[in-house]
């Protein structure tokens, strides 16, 4: 888990490295998998009530190629930044939600960050992974990863809803 303890923060900045495991974080991954460990490293400014965290995440994901299938290592960074209101009436409603703004109990001894930092990663992850720009994929007849070498199959592509036609313009 990426917590941060209250008990440490002291009135003003401070610099604060967290690491976790990549099992903490690994919900809502699809496709893949994230190596450990996460690592954030966190500017925290603790004024009164008000703790601002800005930082960046970043771990490593191995994930499948959406062309050739292969696996690789992709790396992910994300900036972080939160404004967290301690003890400001959220378990009561007594307060309004305000948007970025992430109400804590008087009563917490940690500020959690690891549903934010998952929902910061999950962003990164790009919807068709490509180990590179130029991949070639498999060959749609007989499967070989092109990017390894050629396979033996026929070049000519053949619809044969077209043989109709051809065979009409051969007539001409």
């Amino acid at each position: 888990m990426l917590r941060i303890f209250l008990d440490t923060l002291d009135e003003g900045s401070s610099h604060v490295d967290l690491t976790t495991e990549a099992d903490d974080l690994t919900s809502g991954f699809e496709g893949g998998y994230l190596l450990s460990p996460v690592k954030a490293s966190l500017e925290v400014n603790r004024t009164g009530n008000e703790i601002i965290v800005t930082g960046t995440v970043s771990v490593r994901a191995v994930v499948e190629c959406a062309r050739c299938l292969d696996e690789f290592v992709l790396e992910l960074e994300s900036p972080l930044d939160m404004v967290f209101l301690l003890g400001s009436g959220a378990s009561t409603g007594a307060l309004p939600e305000r948007e970025g703004v992430i109400d804590v109990p008087s009563t917490a001894t940690y500020l959690d960050l690891t549903d934010e930092t998952r929902s910061s990663l999950l962003v990164l992850l790009p919807l068709k992974p490509l180990c590179r720009p130029d991949c070639h994929g498999l060959c749609p007849k007989c499967g070989t990863n092109l990017n390894k070498g050629m396979c033996s199959c026929s070049k000519e592509d053949v619809d044969s809803r077209w043989d109709a036609l051809k065979r009409f313009k051969e007539n001409l």
